[in-house]
């Protein structure tokens, strides 16, 4: 017996609805930090598929690389338009940068924050000053 989809739901994005995005969204960032690649790329690209306009999935994914050692993959999910473009812009930022710091590449991130727009709050600029801190004691 062959299953067939519902009438009333034939595309992904009548099932995601805004509650069930951000609960994917959470998971997939919840599972990257966890180490669970495979999981969070499966929410994060469920969630692409179902919004492909939309960032979060983006900046998920973006930091899902990062967490990975995939750095030039982070940068240019990052930098990607409808991050840049969106909300989103700075904390994509963060994880630009610190990216770049994770890959030791202190002048390349000492240049981004620099030509960053002068709307990057001092959370970005904090979080940056602690991780040196941080790899300095290290």
């Amino acid at each position: 017996m062959k299953h067939e989809p519902s009438a009333e739901i034939e595309k992904l994005e009548d099932v995601f609805t805004d509650d069930v995005r951000r609960l994917f969204y959470e998971l997939g960032m919840a599972a990257t930090t966890m180490g669970k690649k495979f999981e969070a790329n499966l929410m994060f690209f469920n969630l692409l598929e179902a919004d492909a306009s939309s960032a979060y999935p983006l900046l998920g994914l973006g930091y899902c690389r990062m967490m990975a050692g995939s750095f030039g993959e982070a940068d240019a999910l990052l930098r990607d338009p409808r991050v840049v473009n969106s909300p989103l812009a700075e904390a994509a930022l963060g994880l630009r940068a610190l990216a770049l710091h994770l890959e030791g590449r202190e002048g390349d991130k000492q240049e981004l924050l620099r030509q960053s727009p002068s709307s990057t709050t001092s959370a970005t600029q904090e979080l940056m000053a602690t991780l040196e801190k941080t790899s300095n004691e290290l």
